[in-house]
């Protein structure tokens, strides 16, 4: 009983944790949203000057959806651990320490189900190496440097339009398809694993 009371309070975490990850992922869009409609009306082709707009709750949601998700990953491998009775961990060196355990157990139990996790684990490591590394940034840096606002081009006088960047992570990568991206990641991640871990239980 106090194995199964272990592994639902994990799965209640990461429940816990993915409408986290949700809730700031809407939030970073709706505050988008909201500029962009504010530029639209403001912002004309021969006035506008060249001008990044930090604006806290964009950076705020981001950097909070980054904390959130690296948070899940780390209560995602507590609950594998529990399923697989392997030392609890968290999901550090980017998946790496998990997949070392697995492969001890394989030795041990050459099991579909951990084979089919280990194969998982390495094929998220690097998304998973992207976030955390834009994490660790803004935790021992206090911001990620490259993460930009709004960024609205200088119009010449002949010009009829302006350019307009949207928010975008270092890379370059525009802010709102990378939190979708890796969401749909995370779900796979949690997903796929999951039912490995029922198949496993279940023998």
């Amino acid at each position: 009983m106090r194995w199964e009371n272990r592994v639902k309070k994990r799965i209640d975490k990461i429940h816990h944790k993915l409408d986290a990850i949700k809730y700031h992922i809407e939030s970073f869009k709706n505050f988008e949203w909201n500029l962009e409609t504010n530029y639209k009306k403001r912002t004309t082709a021969n006035t506008t000057m060249n001008k990044t707009y930090d604006d806290p709750l964009l950076i705020y949601n981001f950097e909070s959806f980054l904390f959130q998700t690296k948070s899940c990953l780390d209560v995602f491998s507590q609950l594998l651990a529990y399923c697989f009775k392997l030392e609890s961990t968290t999901y550090t060196n980017f998946g790496d320490d998990l997949v070392k355990m697995f492969q001890k157990k394989l030795q041990k139990e050459s099991r579909t189900e951990v084979k089919s996790v280990i194969s998982i684990i390495e094929g998220s490591r690097n998304w998973i190496k992207e976030l955390v590394e834009m994490r660790d940034e803004v935790t021992h840096f206090s911001d990620l440097e490259g993460l930009s606002c709004f960024l609205i081009m200088q119009s010449k006088k002949s010009d009829k339009y302006v350019r307009v960047y949207y928010p975008s992570i270092p890379s370059g990568e525009r802010v709102s398809k990378y939190v979708e991206r890796t969401w749909n990641n995370v779900s796979r991640l949690i997903s796929e694993s999951a039912q490995s871990s029922v198949n496993y239980l279940r023998k």
